[in-house]
């Protein structure tokens, strides 16, 4: 498939396809039902859907397992949409995410595949301008998490999401010393921290946790956030 322009044969070749990896976090029985008994499905999916994925396991008391992915940007983003939407609770979300599942495994992912991912960056890039910066916060509700007590329950602390920005994107984001940062986390109910990496390319991991959504929600800002791609204001 043409992802994002590349030729499937091309897309390893070019350095920015392995800038930004995502990581998310997934438990034994979830491994097994995606990649197969001992990760039999994973070169396919890897082949069908032009990404490398690295799955480490973690020795915790859960046993999880960290999936890191890299590859073109929309091919990443449809891969973490299926992993979430198949450990989602919610019977549409989860459906969803087993047809996509059972898509990847058996045959490579076209352009309209990818283009039918929940993640839109002209929905994503509206709302951060109204929302994030505004003067109200994220009015939704947090997988029916009250704003005030999101914090006091131990499911929203699982399985943190992980992204990585240059100096550059972290200053447009967070502002200047991360002047916005206390305040994207008191509006979109979350957590968030952030790691320079003592890198070439000076990196940031940036860490979240909080409800499901929310996460979600601040992973997509934050991938699809590029100052020249806003849309105009009314």
């Amino acid at each position: 498939m043409e992802v994002d322009g590349f030729n499937e044969n091309a897309w390893w070749t070019l350095p920015e396809n392995f800038d930004a990896p995502l990581v998310t976090f997934i438990d034994e029985a979830q491994e097994e039902h995606i990649f197969g008994h001992e990760d039999l499905y994973l070169r396919s999916i890897e082949l069908h859907s032009n990404t490398l994925i690295q799955l480490e396991k973690l020795f915790t008391a859960s046993g999880q397992t960290r999936v890191t992915v890299v590859g073109p940007i929309r091919a990443k983003w449809w891969l973490m949409d299926m992993i979430w939407s198949v450990k989602s609770q919610q019977a549409y979300h989860q459906a969803r995410g087993e047809k996509m599942l059972h898509r990847v495994q058996n045959q490579p992912l076209k352009n309209a595949d990818l283009d039918d991912s929940y993640s839109m960056p002209e929905y994503i890039f509206g709302l951060i301008l109204h929302i994030v910066f505004g003067k109200r916060a994220l009015e939704m509700e947090m997988d029916g998490v009250n704003e005030n007590a999101w914090c006091t329950l131990p499911e929203n602390f699982d399985a943190p999401l992980v992204t990585f920005i240059d100096e550059a994107q972290e200053e447009h984001i967070f502002g200047h010393l991360d002047l916005h940062l206390s305040r994207i986390q008191l509006h979109s109910n979350t957590l968030i921290q952030m790691e320079r990496w003592f890198t070439a390319s000076g990196q940031t991991r940036v860490t979240v946790v909080g409800p499901l959504r929310a996460k979600r929600w601040l992973m997509d800002m934050i991938e699809c956030e590029e100052p020249a791609s806003l849309p105009p204001g009314p």
